[in-house]
Formats: structure tokens, C-alpha cells, sequence
């Protein structure tokens, strides 16, 4: 696949996806809230192991892309950090980072979109510069493959999160 894309300037796209992710939280952690805290902290064979992990992990990845983004500090140390060890704290933070998320997305506009973002990779550390607008795709799709390991998970705990489907949310 090409490195060719160049133009992710939909600020209404952004919203959608922003309302989305909100959204499908919120669905993942009542799903997640009917098992039991123990099932949550078993290691499931996922790449952050328990389902507390991976829902750490998104609070982790979002708060250093937020950072990037806004320039404000965060409090990230490892991607894999278990930061928050139950699912009330974990409910606590994603419901103000998702307010933050979806109000970051409406402060943008066409100019903002397009400027050009400078950061250091967690991952690697090397200067990166891409689009705002690419690294908001990224962002967002980054959220939506952890939630679908998550949904994996809970059905293999005998748990159906619904419906996950953008079209038939939004």
C-alpha cells in the first residue's frame, strides 16, 4: 500500500468518528461491567494480555496522541502501562477523554486540519511530521482495532457487545 494520502481535511468525518468512538466506549465498558473484575485482569492471550490491559492501552495511546495534538503534557510512561486496575477508574478517565476527544475535533477547522504535526515517536523515538488530518485517521482507527480485540475477547468470555457497526451507530 501507498504512502500517497495526503488529504484527510472531512471536518465532518472527524466528528462522526469522534461521536463513534464515544459511543462504542461506552458500549465496550457496560459490556465489559458484566464480568466479573477478575475475568478482567486475566491474561487472554491478547497482545496487552488481559482486557484491563488493552482498555489501559487505549487510555494510554489516546493521551499521548492527545498530547501531540493540543501540546499539552501526559502522564504516559509505557503504552502498556496499567495505570488504571479497575474498571471503574477505566470508565472514569475514557469518559473524560472521550469529552476531551470529541471537543478537540470541534475546535478544527480547514486550517487546522491541514497544519503540519511534529513529534517524537513513543514507539521509536525518532522526529516524525505528518497532516493533523492523517494522524487523526490514524488515531481513530488505532481506537477502533484495540475495541475490536476487546469484542473478541468478550465473546470469548461468552459476552456479545452488540451492535459495532459506524453506520448503524452514527
Amino acid at each position: 500500500m501507498s504512502n500517497e494520502v495526503t488529504e484527510c481535511t472531512s471536518l465532518e468525518m472527524f466528528k462522526i468518528y469522534a461521536a463513534y468512538n464515544s459511543v462504542m466506549n461506552n458500549r465496550i465498558l457496560d459490556c465489559c461491567g458484566t464480568l466479573e473484575p477478575s475475568v478482567l485482569l486475566e491474561d487472554l492471550g491478547a497482545y496487552f494480555g488481559s482486557i484491563l490491559g488493552t482498555l489501559n492501552h487505549l487510555i494510554n495511546a489516546d493521551e499521548v496522541w492527545l498530547s501531540r495534538f493540543t501540546g499539552e503534557p501526559h502522564q504516559v510512561k509505557a503504552l502498556d502501562q496499567i495505570r488504571f486496575d479497575s474498571l471503574e477508574k477505566v470508565r472514569d478517565r475514557r469518559a473524560e477523554l472521550d469529552k476531551t476527544i470529541c471537543e478537540f475535533v470541534a475546535s478544527l477547522d480547514s486550517v487546522k486540519i491541514q497544519r503540519t504535526l511534529s513529534y517524537e515517536s513513543f514507539v521509536t523515538p525518532q522526529k516524525r511530521e505528518e497532516v493533523l488530518g492523517k494522524a487523526l485517521l490514524h488515531f481513530f482507527n488505532h481506537q477502533t482495532h484495540h475495541r475490536g480485540q476487546i469484542t473478541t475477547l468478550l465473546f470469548q468470555k461468552g459476552r456479545d457487545p452488540g451492535l459495532t457497526d459506524l453506520i448503524s451507530l452514527i
